[in-house]
């Protein structure tokens, strides 16, 4: 399966520094109400903050929601997939998640959107947001018969992201790790 991961790094900082720190980057980078930092990198984990560089004083809780995550062209894409829960608070520190876009075995460029909405601890959208990101992906031609080259055992079946999907009584990457139950032998 041909996957493209994101890797996004969302940070709470606070400090007047913070926006010079970030005025000469890329446009990846956005700066959100002089103490939120979002930027987005293709494959890639990049540190956007030397804590040592901005002054802390007392921050503002803020909370985002992930709205309009969808494949515009079901046919080539699933649905992508987020590795943190589609809302909830920014924490404080540096925090990197992932999106995951994977093809279905078609070959095509698809796209896809993505919102992000920041809000603050009164429940108030922030100015600029959601902000709307528009993503696009190509792919490639690939058999899904193939996503489970060494095939499942124990009557496991090979699902449409290549995970073998085991039967009760087995585990394993390839269904192959029997699980026992225990017995009680004043029973038996």
């Amino acid at each position: 399966m041909q996957f493209t991961q994101y890797v996004w790094i969302i940070h709470q900082a606070c400090g007047s520094k913070l926006k010079r720190l970030f005025s000469t980057q890329s446009p990846s980078t956005r700066v959100i109400y002089d103490h939120l930092v979002l930027k987005l990198e293709r494959k890639k984990r990049i540190k956007l903050i030397n804590p040592e560089t901005v002054k802390q004083v007392h921050c503002l809780c803020f909370y985002y929601q992930f709205e309009n995550f969808t494949s515009l062209d079901q046919d080539l894409l699933y649905e992508p997939l987020l590795g943190i829960p589609s809302r909830g608070q920014i924490p404080v520190n540096d925090t990197v998640f992932q999106i995951t876009i994977p093809c279905k075995g078609k070959k095509g460029v698809a796209s896809l959107l993505l919102g992000l909405l920041i809000y603050n601890e009164h429940n108030r959208q922030l100015r600029g947001t959601p902000i709307k990101f528009r993503l696009r992906k190509s792919c490639d031609d690939f058999e899904t018969s193939s996503l489970c080259k060494q095939g499942c055992r124990n009557g496991g079946i090979c699902n449409s992201h290549g995970v073998c999907q085991c039967p009760q009584g087995f585990r394993g990457r390839l269904c192959d790790i029997g699980t026992f139950l225990a017995i009680d032998s004043h029973h038996l």
